[in-house]
């Protein structure tokens, strides 16, 4: 059985479906079973029937209505680069839409080509293949993202062929009981009794089972866990930092340049003022279910939104577009409050012996602007801002240089409980004008500057932060200057 809690029964540990948001997981699994080992593989290495496919039914022949199966990877299906077909349900098609025909719309009373049906409920294998085969190619595989459907239930049978184990089974145990997400699950489970139900098991798609498509958009899962999930993400629980990381990328853009699309993310390039953060996210709809999934690496910080009834799929929308207004703002002044707190003022070398340095550097925050803004550093009484700078990074006619730290996240973790963290400095000229802002952007190429001005085997933009076990600077050292100034 099954509950109909409403919204006013919801609680985190409430069951709903999350439709699409079960590609993402998928790629998880992935992740967590073989890595990034399989990727570049061709996908009729692990489903023959796709390899039979690619013979009787040959893309060199007839690109028209044949896939190009031998060129399609793991990764292109992955990342819905594959071109293929998004993959329909298998059902008899429709003859009146809101009781008008379908001629009406000018649509013959039957498909000229008809889909292959289910002989059973969920589809099996051979029939699911059999009808997605039957769709044409939409686009050249790598050429453009094209969502598909069909892509992550191909997945899902690949990754069997891998391990030898069925997607259920690999999702409920390594991954949601591992993350002790106890309330998530592949499939229904029996008498589940939190569910999130509007109307009834049917209507609502709840109980509907969806069998191989689970690895598309069949999984159930709840606020709590989707919570474990993205810390999961977020920290590297499952998976090593390196894949995170590599997996937390995009691989193909789309028309417009605020979206990109990864192995499963969907990505938003987000404009705060002058910055720009990439969010990371996973949206999913199946009946009435519609779910998000938010996860912004530059802040560490995640969160989700699962909906349910007629009209939410627009709630959910503007409720996550509301919240990224209102977080990304207040993530940005709380990251600058700390660094102000704990890492701004001046470092000084510390006199020996009665010999000063004269050394030091200046650090300080500024609103709505990105780093540590260096306003002053000093070495062996040089003004390196005015003198040394202009010299060391080319930059002879500027009048003014603004100098900019940023974090890399390499950390070295002390026994006294302290961290060196390595920074690198930005430095540029502002004084510089240009004809349109497209222009500037194109010339925004601070990525290809980083360790350019070198002395001996040492960047000069090189710096290292040592903080105390209370996260408060302690010393500043200019790599290339040989100074470890001290918090003064």
């Amino acid at each position: 059985m099954w509950s109909t809690a409403d919204t006013d029964g919801k609680t985190e540990d409430s069951i709903y479906r999350i439709g699409s948001l079960s590609k993402l997981i998928t790629a998880y699994t992935y992740l967590v079973e073989v890595g990034h080992a399989y990727w570049d593989r061709p996908v009729t290495d692990f489903v023959p029937e796709l390899a039979a496919a690619a013979t009787n039914c040959s893309f060199a022949e007839d690109p028209l209505e044949c896939a190009d199966w031998s060129s399609i990877t793991l990764g292109a299906l992955a990342s819905h680069m594959a071109g293929i077909a998004r993959g329909h349900t298998p059902a008899p098609p429709p003859t009146s839409v809101g009781g008008v025909p379908i001629t009406s719309f000018g649509l013959p009373p039957k498909p000229p080509i008809a889909l292959s049906q289910c002989s059973e409920n969920p589809c099996s294998r051979e029939d699911a293949l059999n009808a997605f085969l039957q769709e044409p190619p939409t686009v050249l595989p790598f050429r453009t993202p094209a969502y598909s459907n069909g892509g992550y239930q191909i997945l899902g049978y690949a990754l069997e062929n891998i391990t030898g184990r069925t997607m259920e089974d690999l999702m409920d145990n390594d991954v949601f009981a591992k993350l002790d997400m106890g309330n998530s699950s592949y499939a229904l489970k029996p008498n589940t009794t939190t569910g999130i139900i509007p109307g009834n098991v049917l209507s609502s798609y709840f109980a509907i089972p969806i069998g191989d498509a689970g690895a598309a958009g069949g999984v159930y899962s709840t606020q709590r866990d989707l919570e474990k999930f993205g810390q999961a993400v977020l920290n590297s629980t499952q998976i090593s930092a390196a894949d995170t990381r590599r997996w937390m990328k995009p691989l193909t853009h789309t028309s417009v340049w605020q979206q990109s699309v990864g192995l499963a993310w969907e990505i938003i390039r987000w404009q705060d003022q002058d910055r720009i953060v990439d969010v990371y996210t996973k949206q999913g709809d199946l009946g009435l279910y519609h779910s998000v999934i938010i996860i912004i690496p530059d802040y560490n910080v995640g969160l989700t939104v699962l909906t349910a009834g007629t009209g939410s799929a627009p709630t959910q929308l503007a409720l996550s577009g509301l919240i990224m207004e209102i977080l990304l703002p207040g993530l940005k002044a709380t990251a600058r409050s700390q660094a102000q707190t704990n890492l701004a003022g001046t470092y000084k070398v510390p006199s020996l012996l009665g010999v000063t340095l004269n050394s030091s550097i200046t650090l300080t925050t500024e609103p709505g602007l990105p780093g540590l803004k260096v306003t002053n550093f000093t070495s062996n009484s040089t003004d390196v801002l005015n003198v040394g700078f202009p010299v060391i990074f080319n930059l002879p006619e500027a009048k003014t240089l603004d100098v900019r730290m940023y974090p890399t996240l390499i950390i070295k973790k002390l026994d006294d409980g302290c961290e060196v963290r390595k920074w690198h400095a930005v430095v540029t000229d502002p004084g510089v004008e240009y004809l349109s802002e497209q222009i500037r952007a194109n010339n925004c190429v601070q990525w290809e500057l980083l360790d350019l001005a070198v002395y001996g085997a040492t960047g000069a933009d090189e710096f290292w932060i040592k903080t105390d076990a209370e996260r408060k600077g302690y010393s500043v050292e200019g790599r290339a200057f040989g100074l470890e100034m001290l918090k003064s």
